[in-house]
Order: C-alpha cells, then sequence, then structure tokens
C-alpha cells in the first residue's frame, strides 16, 4: 500500500510539475500571441483545470483503448482498473501521442477503429431476442435499440 501511495504520489507531482512549466512558459508566449493562439492556449488552460478537477469512476462494461507505440503500460493498468468489463487494447505501431493522428499513421488507427466499432457492432447483433425483436440495452443511462 504504501509503495502505491508513492507511486501515485510522484506521478501526481510530476504532473503538477510539467503543467506549471507549461503554464509559465506560455503565458509569456500568450501576451505576444495573435488571437487564434490566444484561444487555443485559453482552451488548454481550461482542459487542465477540468483534467485536475476529474475523478474516474469504474465504467460496468469493456474498454476498447487504441493506443500509440509509446503507450506507458502503468497507464494501460490504470484503464483496466476502470473497465468493469475488461481492457481490449490495440496498437498503432511507430506512434507517440502526437503521430498518432497524423499521416500516414492516421490510417492505420482509423482501420483500428473501423474494426472495433465492427466488433462491437457484431456483438451488439448477437444480443438479438430469440423472438428476432430488438431489445434495449443500456450504457451509461441511455438507450440503444439493437437492429438486425
Amino acid at each position: 500500500m504504501t509503495g502505491e501511495l508513492f507511486t501515485v504520489a510522484r506521478k501526481y507531482t510530476v504532473n503538477t510539475f510539467i503543467k506549471t512549466k507549461w503554464k509559465i512558459k506560455n503565458k509569456i508566449e500568450y501576451a505576444f500571441s495573435n488571437s487564434k493562439k490566444k484561444l487555443y492556449k485559453d482552451l488548454m488552460l481550461i482542459h487542465f483545470k477540468a483534467q485536475d478537477k476529474y475523478i474516474a469512476k469504474k465504467y460496468p462494461g469493456k474498454i476498447t483503448l487504441i493506443e500509440c507505440a509509446t503507450f506507458k503500460s502503468e497507464y494501460r493498468e490504470g484503464w483496466r482498473n476502470l473497465a468493469g468489463a475488461g481492457l481490449e487494447t490495440h496498437t498503432v505501431p511507430n506512434t507517440t501521442h502526437k503521430t498518432i493522428v497524423k499521416e500516414p499513421h492516421i490510417k492505420l488507427f482509423a482501420e483500428k477503429m473501423n474494426l472495433v466499432l465492427e466488433n462491437t457492432h457484431e456483438e451488439l447483433k448477437g444480443k438479438k431476442n430469440i423472438n428476432g425483436r430488438s431489445q434495449n440495452v443500456t450504457s451509461n443511462s441511455e438507450n440503444v435499440n439493437i437492429h438486425a
């Protein structure tokens, strides 16, 4: 328990340091930026504030993660702990967090996303009642009708 608490505290401290460093560096750039860059920096600050306040809760279903090649295993473990029905991962090779959504890697990312969506569609079709009528599947307080 102590080791786990130390790991969480260390990650929090490093994350806080990185964000503080980003904020200081960007305050200087902000003063000399055009309106488009200022808007981007404002959005990043809003994102950081929301990220700091958010506490994830366990999701009862399966979580599918399409990850870059440099994705850290300890982050995957965090996702696994949140996934009540398991974690499915797909890796896009030769990518980083930034390059996974850029050419030429975005094509493979899209292929993996399509595969995930097709598999999910097939899983939902498999939940059809024996009498051929669709059933309602509830997910995060929204009803989804499944039709073949």
